[in-house]
């Protein structure tokens, strides 16, 4: 199972551009960087070649994972008023009252879960 990533929209921008620039500026950066290196000979004991291997292996290594946080992203919208009504179910859950969490996000675990414990504490 892959994990939510829950983003506000100005996060969601600011990754989505962090992605943007690494695709196309950063990856151009360190060809260059590669290809100068490899026109400067040898390259078993070129510094210059090996940091900007290591580069590309960060910045390659950056845009898999936001592109994975992005491909699970979970918009909260009004995060003040949806962590309100988080903490006013949770008061509820706490006082006895075993209603669904409406409107609130919850995985495929937590309901599996909820109605795992429902059914063993009807039996």
């Amino acid at each position: 199972m892959t994990d939510q990533t829950f983003l506000t929209r100005e996060g969601l921008k600011k990754l989505e551009e962090e992605l943007e620039h690494l695709r196309t500026v950063r990856r151009a950066q360190v060809a260059e960087r590669l290809h100068n290196a490899q026109e400067d000979g040898e390259l078993i004991e070129n510094a210059e070649y090996e940091d900007a291997k290591n580069e590309q292996a960060f910045v390659e290594g950056r845009i898999l994972t936001l592109e994975a946080m992005l491909s699970n992203a979970v918009i909260i919208k009004d995060y003040e008023r949806a962590r309100a009504a988080a903490t006013a179910a949770d008061a509820a859950r706490a006082t006895g009252d075993d209603r669904p969490l409406l409107g609130l996000p919850l995985t495929i675990n937590a309901v599996i879960r909820f109605f795992r414990q429902t059914s063993s504490s009807t039996s």
